[in-house]
């Protein structure tokens, strides 16, 4: 599965991307991956697609660091495992819960820009959105 970089092709933010984004076009079965642009801090969000009879029929996303370990329960502690600031680990671990919801709402409503932002979760929503929208636009090319 390819992966790639929509807004690096683009040269724009998440909003750009998705002014360009037409979901009217078909699927072509398949899986497709893609990733989006590295944040501030090097982290990615990633994303990987499955298209069958046309509609997509699963969706994973997560969160990686720059180092391309998963945001997971251990997001937001010091390199010991530590929480080192409780307020800072929750909004982390808030981000890491969004990125299911967001992988699950892609999966009920079948497109990207539909998918409602969580408060609190706006930079996960970007890379998701820009990673969902550069899979499927392969998904739309046949680019398995």
């Amino acid at each position: 599965m390819a992966a790639l970089g929509l807004a690096a092709l683009l040269g724009g933010c998440a909003e750009d991307v998705a002014a360009h984004f037409d979901a009217s076009k078909p699927l072509f079965d398949g899986g497709y991956s893609a990733e989006s642009s590295p944040d501030e801090q090097g982290g990615k969000g990633v994303i990987s697609i499955t298209v069958a009879g046309g509609r997509i029929a699963a969706v994973q996303f997560h969160g990686v660091n720059a180092d391309g370990s998963v945001k997971d329960e251990s997001y937001g502690t010091d390199s010991s495992g530590n929480v080192f600031n409780q307020e800072y680990y929750a909004k982390a671990q808030f981000a890491v819960a969004a990125f299911d919801t967001y992988a699950l709402e892609l999966l009920e409503v079948g497109n990207p820009t539909e998918v409602d932002v969580i408060a609190g979760a706006t930079w996960a929503y970007e890379q998701f959105l820009e990673a969902a929208i550069a899979a499927l636009e392969q998904a739309q090319a046949g680019l398995s």
